[in-house]
């Protein structure tokens, strides 16, 4: 119901789903369900409370659910935890040994670690921006030697690009 913005009522399902004696994964779903649609609604601090609760499943539930925690921390600005956040799931999850269905949360996760540091560049102060522009290349190549067929890949190759344009002046 998420999907189709209908998030009260997916909160409400999703809630039938968490009272019941329902096997574990299956309330880690119902979990990450509640968080998105608790996104949907604009509550993020809600949000956090069950993507939390999702995060704790070893598959593509948690690694989905640690991308949405990450996600909120780095529209709040806060980078340090965003970034934390997201290294537990692309060093996690089996790292390059994840199924294949955790591996394009892994990519989206690495794609966005970068984004941390990338957004920082504008603001930091001088003696920062090297440290930034040198993390963000790592990661983006990271994601584009360790996952070349992802759809963030060819994003990532452009990103990079301007990143080694910064670098160099």
């Amino acid at each position: 119901h998420s999907r189709v913005k209908k998030y009260d009522q997916a909160i409400q399902l999703a809630s039938e789903i968490e009272k019941t004696q329902a096997d574990k994964s299956f309330q880690q779903d119902a979990w990450l369900e509640m968080g998105t649609a608790h996104m949907g609604l604009r509550q993020s601090e809600q949000a956090l409370v069950f993507y939390r609760k999702a995060a704790a499943n070893l598959g593509r539930t948690g690694a989905r659910a640690r991308c949405m925690i990450g996600d909120i921390h780095f529209a709040n600005k806060n980078f340090d935890d965003a970034g934390n956040e997201l290294k537990l799931v692309y060093f996690g999850f089996g790292g390059p040994q994840a199924p294949d269905d955790v591996k394009p949360w892994q990519a989206y996760a690495i794609y966005e670690s970068a984004r941390c540091s990338f957004v920082q560049v504008d603001q930091a102060p001088p003696s920062a921006k090297p440290k930034l522009i040198k993390d963000a290349i790592q990661q983006f190549e990271y994601l584009i030697n360790n996952y070349p067929n992802d759809k963030l890949a060819p994003e990532a190759k452009r990103q990079l690009e301007t990143l080694k344009k910064l670098k160099a002046n």
